[in-house]
Parts: structure tokens; sequence; C-alpha cells
């Protein structure tokens, strides 16, 4: 959605929309900052954000649409509630060069800063876990 809620549609085929789920299972809440377009600041300075490699080390640009508000599949909270859970859904660009049939999985690796935490999450996606691509 726009930022005056119209809803925009993207016919690009070279475009791929990760959907994430959080839950928060620990005795409070939890801070969250939204994944989608956002850089964090390690603690020597240094500036990290969520990437998407594939199964041949190539390394998939995050996309941030500037005049878009949210995302569909986003539940956006500045904290997650004890028990509660918040969605957030990145977009990353398929770069010209990739032979998609060749594509086994992704890996992805988030900063928990976003929740509060060092490190990161990392999941390994197989390729038929993307509807569509």
């Amino acid at each position: 959605k726009d930022l005056k809620r119209r809803v925009i549609v993207t016919d690009d085929d070279n475009l791929i929309a990760l959907k994430v789920s959080v839950r928060n299972h620990d005795f409070s809440a939890r801070p969250f900052t939204s994944w989608y377009g956002h850089t964090f600041e390690l603690a020597d300075g240094d500036i990290t954000l969520a990437e998407l490699f594939d199964d041949q080390d190539r390394t998939y640009q995050m996309l941030k649409f500037d005049d878009v508000s949210s995302l569909e599949g986003q539940r956006l909270a500045d904290q997650i509630e004890k028990d509660d859970f918040v969605r957030d859904t990145l977009v990353f660009v398929v770069p010209e060069d990739v032979d998609r049939k060749k594509i086994k999985y992704f890996r992805l690796a988030l900063p928990a800063m976003a929740v509060g935490l060092e490190g990161y999450f990392r999941f390994q996606i197989p390729v038929s876990m993307i509807s569509g691509y």
C-alpha cells in the first residue's frame, strides 16, 4: 500500500518476496524492528541488514519501495507481546544472470537485533517452498 493506503501491485517476475513470522516465547514483551528495508548498527559501528544468497553464493539485493508504507503479509509493530507474533515481508531482486532451474535452495540471514538479540537467525529455504519461483 502506498502512503495514502492505496494498493499497488507489481508484476515484476524478477523479485522474490519472503514472508517471515516471529513469535515471542519470552516472559515479557520484546522489541521488534522490521527487517524490510532496515539496516542495523552493530556494536563496532558496522552496518548489517537481512541478506539472501542462493546455493551458488550469489547475493540477492534487498529492495525497498520508497512510496510504499507496507507490504502484503506484514503486521508491523514496535514490540511483540508475550505469546504474540508479528509478520514481516522482505523483497529481494533476482539477478538477471540467474538460471532459476539450477537453484536448489536459498540462505536467509536475519539480524537478531530486530528483536533485541545478538547474532543472526539463519534459514536454508528449498526452492520448492517459494511459490511461483
